[in-house]
C-alpha cells in the first residue's frame, strides 16, 4: 500500500511548471503527493482560517 504526502505550499510556480514540481515531489518520495499552494485557497475561507491559525 503506498502512502500519501499532503503538503500545502506557497510556490508561485503555475501550470505546467506546478504539475513538474508536483512530479519531483513524487518521484523524490515514493508517495502520492497532494499539493495545495496557497494561491488556490480562498481568501478568508474556514481553510484559510485553519491553516493560518493551527498550520495544518
Amino acid at each position: 500500500m503506498m502512502q500519501n504526502l499532503s503538503e500545502y505550499v506557497d510556490s508561485q510556480l503555475r501550470g505546467l511548471r506546478f504539475v513538474g514540481f508536483m512530479e519531483a515531489v513524487r518521484q523524490a518520495t515514493g508517495m502520492c503527493v497532494d499539493i495545495i499552494d496557497a494561491s488556490h485557497i480562498e481568501k478568508d475561507s474556514k481553510i484559510d482560517y485553519e491553516i493560518r491559525t493551527t498550520g495544518v
